[in-house]
């Protein structure tokens, strides 16, 4: 699985991370369910890298990535954390791939 991070998100995250109490910050992804689309994805500040999480830096950003997410994603999914803003409100996002079809799949495109 490979994990990107937009500029936009870098930076906020980057802001995030540097204002977090933890000691050690890390952005967690995890797995928060399965749907009709495929996997829900979560993501949450951390500080403890458990055994069976994936560390990984990416763009300045610890990553920590729960097992139970590699072992139920296609491991050739590339997962984009990205940052919206609409009249709606602003937050962070993750995005696991092309949705453009329409259709159903297991890369969490519905």
């Amino acid at each position: 699985m490979e994990i990107k991070i937009t500029e936009e998100a870098q930076k906020r995250l980057l802001e995030v991370l540097s204002s977090s109490d933890y000691n050690k910050p890390a952005l967690r992804l995890f797995l928060a369910g399965m749907g009709w689309g495929g996997p829900k994805f979560g993501m949450a500040l951390d500080e403890s890298k458990d055994t069976k999480d994936d560390l990984r830096d990416v763009s300045d950003i610890k990553i920590l990535i729960d097992k139970n997410l590699l072992n139920r994603v296609d491991p050739n999914t590339m997962l984009t954390v990205g940052f919206n803003k609409s009249v709606y409100g602003e937050g962070f996002t993750i995005d696991s791939g092309d949705c453009s079809s329409g259709s159903c799949d297991s890369k969490g495109c519905c």
